[in-house]
């Protein structure tokens, strides 16, 4: 199997990127270090704070 993976890093956040996507209103999802299978096709988006 082959994977594409892209990843675009933008600091700082732009205030109209933040509006948008309405980060401030965003859960924080937190956990402990973990392997699984898992695919998702789907784009995503994450902040890293």
């Amino acid at each position: 199997m082959f994977y594409l993976f892209a990843i675009s890093v933008t600091s700082p956040c732009n205030e109209s990127i933040v509006k948008e996507l309405e980060i401030k209103n965003w859960s924080v999802f937190n956990c402990e270090a973990s392997s699984f299978n898992w695919t998702y096709d789907d784009k995503e988006t994450c902040l890293l704070l």
